[in-house]
């Protein structure tokens, strides 16, 4: 309710859609011309919109439980349902708009780190977060406050993403108008932090671990560590984004925050990710024995164990030609320019495709190739 007379509020004040115009146009501007092009239009913000306002009800839920003092695991499993449908909306929304800007605005690739683009990201990145703890919350009783917190955060980062689009101050693709709501979004969103914070602080004694992590190798430190990445995630995103922003207005200097510095941050941040959904889910809960972890990573990290051992085993070459080997023969039957290179001494090579290191069928007889080194 209160969010709800916020919206209008502004809708009455600072952005009045009635106020009238001097001299009045013969007929309005239309949309702009970046968004007439494409059937996304009508999908890719509706989307995003329902993302938005989708997480007021979890926001809503929790600062409920908050005041009440009604911390159970109920409310946790009502508030993760409420959860997904946003997080849901914001998916297939940042999804479609990176189909749109690669096949329409033609900026090189599906994501270019934009100002607006990322404000629709960072609330993403933090409902996802808050979706892996509740499992660890719910499974091992741990992880309440940091669960309430990522989903306070979810919301929070949406009035921020709302502002980076509304309000002009950020150079963007997106930002296609110019208002005056910057201030009221930044006091809003400065109340809203205040009060989540004295409710977080005020009910710390109900938000208590019942469980415990047991071991370090298991399921709930891998979700741990898993959540730790999508905080340092989006607090490298924001900064990214809200760099610049902050050096204008505190230092009078224009820095431009660009692609280098995301995708130099988002690589290895989203490496260790990934290496956690392979390895998280075969963790066991709880303290394992060590028999029940070779038993469950002996299967999967076999087929792993083989290739690497056969990238790294040295190139034994003959001097067979590859008319007389079968297609696909690798450096161990035919002599390849990747064993040539390795070597510092006149070999007998066969045509091979690049570095694969695999022999052409139907090449002619060995040849000699010398290396300078």
């Amino acid at each position: 309710l209160a969010i709800g007379a916020f919206f209008a509020l502004l809708l009455a004040t600072v952005a009045d859609p009635f106020v009238p115009m001097s001299p009045v146009p013969g007929d309005g501007p239309g949309p702009n011309a970046l968004l007439q092009n494409h059937v996304l239009m009508i999908i890719h913000p509706p989307m995003l919109y329902l993302g938005y306002v989708g997480m007021t009800m979890p926001f809503a839920m929790a600062l409920a439980a908050l005041l009440r003092g009604e911390l159970s695991d109920s409310w946790l499993r009502e508030l993760r349902r409420w959860t997904l449908l946003p997080w849901l909306f914001l998916s297939v929304g940042i999804i479609l708009g990176s189909w749109w800007a690669y096949e329409v605005l033609g900026w090189g690739g599906y994501w270019a780190w934009d100002p607006v683009e990322n404000a629709s990201f960072l609330p993403w990145l933090a409902a996802t977060g808050y979706l892996h703890s509740t499992v660890v919350q719910q499974r091992r009783r741990i992880l309440k406050a940091w669960t309430l917190s990522l989903v306070i955060a979810s919301f929070l980062l949406t009035i921020l993403g709302t502002f980076m689009t509304r309000s002009g101050v950020f150079n963007s693709v997106h930002s296609f108008t110019q208002s005056a709501i910057g201030p009221a979004f930044l006091a809003f969103l400065a109340v809203l932090l205040v009060l989540s914070l004295g409710l977080l602080l005020g009910r710390a004694h109900l938000l208590e671990s019942e469980g415990r992590i047991s071991a370090v190798l298991s399921r709930e430190t891998a979700f741990l560590f898993n959540n730790i990445l999508f905080v340092v995630f989006t607090f490298t995103v924001l900064l990214g984004t809200v760099f610049p922003l902050l050096s204008e207005a505190l230092r009078g200097i224009k820095v431009s925050v660009g692609e280098p510095y995301f995708n130099r941050m988002a690589v290895p941040i989203g490496m260790l990710m990934v290496f956690l959904m392979g390895v998280g889910p075969i963790l066991p809960w709880g303290r394992p024995s060590l028999a029940a972890l070779g038993r469950d990573f002996v299967w999967p990290a076999a087929p792993g164990r083989r290739r690497w051992a056969a990238l790294a085993a040295p190139c034994r070459c003959s001097a067979l030609p590859c008319a007389a080997l079968p297609p696909g023969s690798t450096c161990a039957s035919c002599c390849c320019r990747r064993c040539c290179v390795r070597a510092s001494v006149r070999w007998p090579c066969c045509p091979c495709y690049g570095a694969a290191g695999c022999c052409r069928s139907g090449a002619p007889a060995a040849t000699w190739c010398t290396w300078p080194w």
